[in-house]
């Protein structure tokens, strides 16, 4: 499992991750899990980020991310790759 957040222009990463499994790297590199979830399982990954800069137009800034994963749907056969989207988060 690996966790993108790639910041969009005018916010900045602050160093106050938090991740409620193993892991490496960081929202703007990559999160990577360094164990398998298990069916069912979940992780919490939770951090901050600061605004630095306003958009040129509008206030507001929006911001999602995604997981890549691997599978073998029905539990067979060669793991395929999956990404998921996350909800838009509007930062105003």
């Amino acid at each position: 499992v690996v966790f993108f957040d790639l910041m969009p222009v005018g916010l900045q990463y602050n160093d106050n991750l938090m991740v409620s499994v193993p892991f490496i790297g960081d929202p703007t590199t990559g999160i990577i899990f360094t164990n398998s979830l298990a069916p069912g399982q979940t992780a919490t990954i939770s951090f901050q980020v600061e605004v630095i800069d306003y958009p040129e137009f509008g206030n507001t800034i929006v911001n999602t991310a995604d997981v890549n994963y691997r599978f073998s749907p029905c539990g067979q056969g060669r793991p395929q790759q999956f990404t998921a989207t996350s909800n838009e988060v509007e930062i105003t």
